[in-house]
């Protein structure tokens, strides 16, 4: 079975996380061959997994291992288990019968195809192979979707986890060669269905909170709270943090978009910027009511002031933030850092300032936000809201 990848196909009938294959195949000292295993799903023969390579210079039973994070089997799913040998002196044995066997070429080596093509199909043959794996409590896989977190993050079971109701944005961030998971959630933040939608009352509810894991699949007890300053987790007698809806890696700093409440005056409304640099553990507050444009002799409100960072997205070497208001009072902004290490709102350029066609600037008063940035092709897309969504 030199450059083969030979096997029979298999039914699972139950949820499982793969562990290992083992197979009884050839070994010899002379010419010494060597294996890999690898997993295919039989109906559409594509990739699920493949294990560590090994050595053999004894005829056997070999367990070969798969590395974490190991693949999820499906129940009534069926699936290929093969064996992948270097030399000819590579050789899995077999019982005649059974029809279930199969096999394609492939250079050992290389990376393993996918999908990969068996030929012939079907070979009256059982090879003597098989799969050791840990049952899972269905459902721990929604067609190769597993749940990583689930009541409030933690799934501690405490009030202030059940207030996250929303996971509102996942970013990556290395810190020290480490890359970390974040995930900003919001807190007590729902509707009812009325017109107009209700928002629960000022200081409803517990904090929002940032969570992070350096694991790559994370179980739900392998998450850990970000510890926030008290700026970013009190309850204020002015504006309250509704919740973190936008993170993104700048230039070595994540970047964390607040929303904050809406029921307070509109002049001590708008939203907020903070910045975290991870090698320091140090907070900056960037962005503090709004962002900002020079009016006469001093800094003053955007007309429309923002309650919301809704998207942030890297362009061209620039950060670019999406802003939304409230429709009929504020219009969706784009702005732009002018600097690659903002500090506070002096660093920051209205990009769709007032015009002729939008006398208050943005896309005007019919988009009141800009909630996703996206750069594909080298153009910067934002998608935009139009009736009340914060």
């Amino acid at each position: 079975m030199e450059d083969q990848i030979t096997g029979s196909n298999f039914m699972v009938n139950e949820y499982g996380i793969a562990d290992s294959i083992t197979a009884y195949i050839s070994g010899t000292t002379s010419d010494t061959p060597e294996y890999k295993c690898v997993i295919y799903r039989y109906n559409d023969s594509k990739l699920i997994d493949i294990t560590e390579n090994k050595s053999v210079d004894e005829t056997g039973w070999v367990t070969f291992s798969f590395p974490d994070p190991k693949a999820i089997l499906v129940e009534d799913t069926e699936y290929v288990l093969t064996v992948w040998g270097n030399n000819s002196n590579a050789k899995v044995y077999y019982d005649g019968g059974g029809s279930v066997g199969c096999h394609g070429i492939a250079t050992y080596g290389d990376p393993p195809p996918d999908p990969i093509e068996f030929l012939p199909l079907f070979l009256s043959r059982t090879y003597s192979i098989y799969c050791s794996y840990t049952p899972e409590t269905p459902p721990c896989s929604y067609e190769g979707w597993e749940i990583v977190a689930e009541d409030g993050v933690r799934n501690y079971g405490g009030p202030r986890e059940k207030d996250n109701r929303y996971v509102w944005e996942t970013t990556t961030y290395t810190i020290d060669d480490t890359e970390y998971l974040y995930v900003g959630t919001s807190s007590d933040f729902d509707y009812s269905r009325t017109e107009p939608p209700f928002i629960y009352p000022f200081g409803y509810g517990g904090d929002p909170n940032i969570y992070r894991t350096d694991k790559i699949k994370p179980n739900l007890d392998e998450w850990e709270e970000v510890e926030l300053p008290d700026d970013m987790t009190q309850k204020r007698e002015i504006e309250y943090y509704r919740g973190f809806r936008s993170l993104i890696e700048f230039n070595n700093n994540l970047y964390v978009g607040v929303f904050v409440d809406i029921e307070v005056p509109f002049d001590r409304t708008g939203c907020r910027l903070w910045k975290y640099n991870g090698t320091t553990g140090v907070w900056t507050h960037v962005i503090n009511r709004g962002f900002r444009k020079f009016i006469g002799s001093s800094w003053g409100f955007l007309p429309g002031n923002c309650h919301s960072i809704r998207g942030m997205e890297i362009f061209n070497n620039n950060l670019y933030v999406g802003t939304s208001s409230i429709p009929g009072i504020g219009v969706g902004r784009l702005i732009r850092a002018t600097s690659s290490n903002p500090e506070n709102h002096e660093d920051w350029v209205d990009v769709l300032p007032r015009s002729s066609q939008f006398p208050r600037g943005g896309f005007g008063t019919a988009i009141s936000g800009i909630a996703v940035l996206k750069v594909f092709n080298n153009q910067l897309y934002a998608g935009c809201s139009g009736p009340f969504s914060p």
